[in-house]
């Protein structure tokens, strides 16, 4: 009945077929007869799986034949005459062992394959080919066309099939050479959903706000549409969705009663956790509509439509009441805790009086370095003296106020070079406490230079044994070398300065010209043609 089609073929006995721009025969439609359900299902997942079923989908159909010994099969059909996609769709049907076939109107021929690289083309078409003819290498029979098997109902008597491990195996994936995949949300998202029965709902909504889990409530409009098909199950119960929720706590929820565990595939279908639908749901999602949830539980067929819900945030969905240690609210009546609003302060507040003390600080093991040194005055000579061994930039950054009581130097952690003295911390700017003491309270250093009067050109000094601190102008400070040299030359004023003697050398290394000859290398000069 078939023969193989030559390379440009210009006529076909069966009207609709041609050659496209590779040489290979198509047609305007393609069919695909598959023997029961399963096979078709099967089918449908290999093309979900493989091909973007968005052109397809408008012109796919799935319709009951007869053969003439009434026997029944399914008819699946679709538009296309691209070679490419019917190479891809020819090859998975071959995988539920069926024949693609392409054509146009009543007559169908086989799509190419190793036997006829281009394709195929009918000998004698049949006389009464009743609905449609198909025209297979092996065989050539009408089929008589019965009914129509919407796709939507088709979806709608599919069951969840469940995954090995089930939940917690989705949760918590196990580990794979030694090394777990982390994931905060089941399947990498980032947003869980869950339904629970009506009487677990306000409880259950407490606890995840005392949690902090962040979330919204989806009620779903209980009404079925105006243009629906009639029976048509709803989901009638709100849905939770939870962003980043712990996977604990998703496992504590998901031991509670009536509470099912929900993940978002596509753009409106809600899978249960540990199941998996026998086709992928996002290939077909223009066949749902976009504003309503498809909610498919486990042990369950078909899914369960939430018409249009409407999203509330948990935190607009609690309302606090005051209660007293008896357990009663208070007035006697539950009602919702509301904060009176108050438009204006209290004109004079109530003075607070705030007392600083100095108290010993105890010892930790690490501690900011020291920023200010007091020394007495009898140990002047021994800073005198390491005056020489300080860097130019330690001497610079300190800066020293001479005090009743000895010389303040201060400027940052240069302070740690001087090994004599009474080391002091800064808690404040150019605020100075005994290292071994603290100011109790502890406060912000802006609000202690404020309560002990301190301005910016001014410096603190809690000097150890009085009770009252010291304060001096910024500008008594210079720089501690210009300090230390001013008491040195007021001690010594006429010392003059000795010059110094530089000895001679002891002997004189003289060097004599080396000669011609003693330059010239062992092998010749370069022009010696005994040498090159």
């Amino acid at each position: 009945m078939l023969e193989p089609v030559a390379r440009n073929k210009l006529s076909f006995r069966v009207a609709g077929l041609f050659q496209d721009g590779r040489g290979v025969v198509v047609g305007q439609t393609a069919v695909v007869v598959l023997l029961s359900i399963e096979r078709v299902m099967s089918l449908l997942r290999l093309l979900s799986e493989e091909l973007s079923l968005d052109d397809l989908l408008p012109s796919l159909r799935i319709e009951v034949v007869h053969n003439p010994l009434s026997a029944s099969s399914y008819l699946l059909s679709f538009q296309s005459s691209d070679s490419l996609l019917l190479d891809r769709a020819a090859r998975l049907a071959r995988l539920v062992g069926a024949q693609l076939c392409v054509g146009a109107g009543q007559h169908f021929v086989a799509y190419r394959d190793e036997h006829a690289p281009l394709g195929y083309d009918v000998r004698q078409p049949l006389t009464e080919p009743g609905d449609l003819a198909l025209y297979t290498p092996t065989f050539a029979q009408p089929y008589r066309r019965v009914r129509e098997v919407r796709l939507s109902q088709l979806l709608g008597q599919l069951q969840l099939l469940p995954l090995p491990g089930g939940l917690r195996a989705q949760l918590c994936p196990p580990e794979v050479d030694g090394y777990a995949e982390r994931a905060v949300t089941p399947t990498g998202q980032a947003e869980t959903f869950l339904t629970c029965g009506r009487g677990l709902l306000d409880r259950l909504l407490r606890y995840l706000w005392q949690l902090g889990v962040s979330g919204e409530l989806l009620i779903p409009d209980p009404l079925p549409a105006p243009a629906g098909p009639v029976g048509e199950k709803l989901q009638t119960t709100p849905l939770l969705r939870l962003t980043a929720a712990p996977v604990a706590l998703l496992l504590r929820l998901a031991s509670l009663p009536s509470v099912r565990l929900l993940r978002l595939e596509g753009n409106n279908f809600l899978i249960e956790l540990g199941y998996t639908h026998p086709l992928r749901l996002s290939s077909f999602s223009s066949l749902f509509p976009h504003q309503d949830l498809f909610v498919f539980l486990g042990q369950r067929r078909g899914p369960l439509r939430a018409r249009s819900p409407s999203r509330v945030p948990l935190s607009r969905l609690l309302t606090p009441v005051l209660v007293t240690e008896d357990g009663s609210p208070e007035g006697g009546l539950s009602t919702p805790l509301l904060p009176r609003l108050l438009t204006t302060a209290t004109p004079t507040a109530p003075p607070l009086r705030l007392s600083l003390r100095l108290s010993h600080k105890p010892r930790v093991g690490s501690q900011v370095p020291p920023t200010a040194t007091l020394i007495p005055w009898s140990r002047l000579p021994t800073l005198q003296r390491l005056l020489g061994v300080l860097s130019g930039d330690a001497l610079w950054a300190l800066r020293a106020i001479g005090l009743p009581v000895g010389l303040l130097v201060f400027g940052g952690e240069a302070v740690q070079h001087l090994v004599s003295g009474d080391l002091l911390d800064e808690p404040a700017s150019l605020l100075f406490v005994p290292r071994c003491y603290q100011l109790l309270p502890q406060l912000p250093p802006a609000q202690l230079r404020a309560l002990l009067g301190q301005s910016d050109d001014q410096l603190l000094v809690f000097v150890p044994g009085e009770t009252q601190p010291l304060a001096l102008p910024k500008s008594l400070a210079v720089p501690l070398s210009m300090r230390l040299l001013y008491v040195l030359a007021a001690k010594h004023p006429q010392t003059p300065l000795e010059p110094v003697v530089v000895p001679e050398p002891a002997a004189a290394l003289v060097s004599e010209p080396l000669s011609f000859f003693s330059m010239v290398p062992l092998w010749g000069l370069s022009g010696d043609p005994e040498g090159s």
